[in-house]
């Protein structure tokens, strides 16, 4: 059974930042739909003598630039930068074995993460969290916030569930309904997704059902890339990007999407190492807005790390940081700010929030 150890905290922070300047420089690639008016903030990593130094950023939709502010904290290697968790504010959860070197106490929240033998605790989002130890037959819990900010406690136990139902692997929340899903492989790759609708006030739950034809062969695409916004589940099969609506049972294929966003860097293929980093990731949640990562290499040799802020399948805007900086996509892609080229980016230049 493949497990992830997750958790949740809850933090807010205003944070002044040290702007940086942008020049701007021209490109051929087709036009984006018009950007929000959305501000995501960032983990900016970078190399530096002795390990990774972490900063404060934010990368504005509607002005196509990203800025690079306080430092947060130090860290001896790439693995111990990146956080399990970041609320876009001063809250970090990192593993107990990958705490920082040094943490600027003003401007971090830490809450280290220790687990016993066992114990499995998936993110859902900044208000749900699913926990149950592998080791013990008590049924999983959801641990949610309502509406009224309060947390509650669902117990599996108390809706019967079928072992045709595979493994739970997500939940969500939304209007007073607990969204409850599970994954089954069938042959040949396929999936068949479980979606229970439990209803807290009426205390009753429906099932949805979603076939996926072509899923992946192991559940780590499910684990490390889901999210679910306003009904929506998001998730990376494969090559695949997909919106399954919780109330119509419709699959949406997101393939429109990978496309346009490559056409960024022309004749690029997508990076293939080993494990799941090749396939598009969904890497953070910030204002109900989808965050993405696309790995790319140009027919010149240079790699991309792309990230594509996405809402309701329409694209909002790009950054594509190299070597030499980032450079920021608008709303029509004609032209690109390129921000911070005196920085120098550590393996993973970035971590994004997952927060609503």
């Amino acid at each position: 059974m493949k497990r992830c150890w997750k958790s949740v905290i809850f933090a807010g922070c205003i944070i002044s930042l040290l702007l940086s300047g942008c020049s701007r420089k021209q490109s051929e690639a087709s036009s984006f739909d018009v950007a929000a008016d959305i501000t995501v903030p960032l983990l900016i990593h970078t190399a530096e003598t002795g390990g990774i130094a972490t900063y404060y950023g934010e990368w504005d939709l509607s002005e196509h630039t990203v800025n690079i502010g306080t430092l947060l904290y130090q860290s001896a290697s790439t693995s111990a930068a990146k956080p399990e968790l970041w609320d876009g504010g001063k809250g970090l959860t990192v593993y107990a074995r990958n705490t920082p070197t040094a943490v600027e106490a003003d401007a971090v929240e830490l809450s280290l993460l220790e687990t016993e033998p066992g114990d499995t605790v998936i993110l859902c989002g900044p208000d749900v969290t699913v926990r149950y130890n592998i080791f013990d037959s008590a049924p999983p819990e959801i641990h949610y916030v309502d509406e009224d900010g309060s947390e509650k406690i669902f117990r599996i136990s108390d809706v019967e569930i079928s072992k045709e139902c595979g493994e739970l692997f997500y939940a969500g929340y939304m209007a007073d309904t607990l969204y409850v899903f599970y994954c089954k492989y069938g042959s040949a790759s396929s999936a068949t997704i479980h979606c229970l609708a439990y209803s807290l006030e009426d205390k009753r739950g429906e099932w949805t059902e979603f076939e996926i034809p072509e899923a992946g062969s192991t559940m780590d695409t499910m684990y490390y890339n889901v999210a679910f916004i306003d009904g929506k589940l998001y998730l990376s099969a494969c090559y695949e990007l997909l919106a399954l609506d919780v109330t119509s049972g419709e699959i949406r294929k997101m393939t429109d999407i990978v496309d346009r966003a490559k056409r960024i860097i022309p004749d690029s293929t997508q990076v293939m190492p080993a494990g799941i980093e090749g396939w598009i990731t969904i890497t953070g949640v910030w204002e109900d807005t989808l965050l993405l990562y696309l790995p790319l290499t140009a027919n010149d040799g240079s790699n991309h790390a792309l990230y594509i802020a996405v809402r309701e399948e329409t694209i909002l805007g790009a950054i594509d940081i190299t070597d030499t900086g980032i450079n920021v996509y608008g709303s029509d892609l004609k032209s690109a700010q390129t921000c911070l080229q005196d920085v120098s980016f550590s393996k993973i230049p970035v971590s994004m929030p997952k927060a609503h």
